[in-house]
């Protein structure tokens, strides 16, 4: 009996250690619980855009924006990033981060940048939202992409 105390003792270390540093990937659609859109974003069905949809609007003043609002079971630190197909879009995008300590603006290139990227690194709590409006500064695109986070 004593034999398998003293065997369990150094596995549950390296099991403590698997947990603390186990990832948790959520993806958040534009048909996701949360998902709110104002007038003027156009719909597409794209089959190279996440789910086989997204949303498009060219260049505006930045009162049209896209929000996903969610809630997590495990609050703490997360990736943020968002889904683009390869096209002409906004070299600066905004994407703006609401978190329990404030709102943060990033500026992400998506311009013919198909697949994930990265809008930053955040602390979460347990609701939380992104967003990302019709405003850019750049003359390099012609659209800004809302597909999914």
């Amino acid at each position: 009996m004593i034999k398998k105390v003293r065997l369990l003792i150094p596995i549950l270390p390296i099991l403590l250690v698997n947990l603390i540093s186990a990832q948790i990937i959520i993806t958040l659609d534009n048909d996701t619980t949360g998902f709110e859109v104002t007038d003027g974003w156009l719909f597409k069905d794209l089959r190279e855009s996440y789910g086989g949809t997204a949303y498009f609007k060219t260049k505006g003043s930045g009162d049209e924006k896209v929000t996903w609002n969610f809630n997590l079971n495990f609050p703490g630190t997360y990736k943020i990033e968002t889904y683009s197909i390869d096209y002409e879009f906004a070299k600066d995008s905004r994407w703006t981060v609401h978190t329990e300590s404030g709102d943060s603006l990033i500026k992400v290139d998506l311009y013919h940048s198909p697949d994930w990227n990265t809008i930053g690194t955040f602390q979460l709590s347990d609701s939380s939202s992104v967003s990302t409006t019709d405003y850019f500064e750049s003359d390099s695109g012609q659209y800004v992409i809302a597909d999914a986070i």
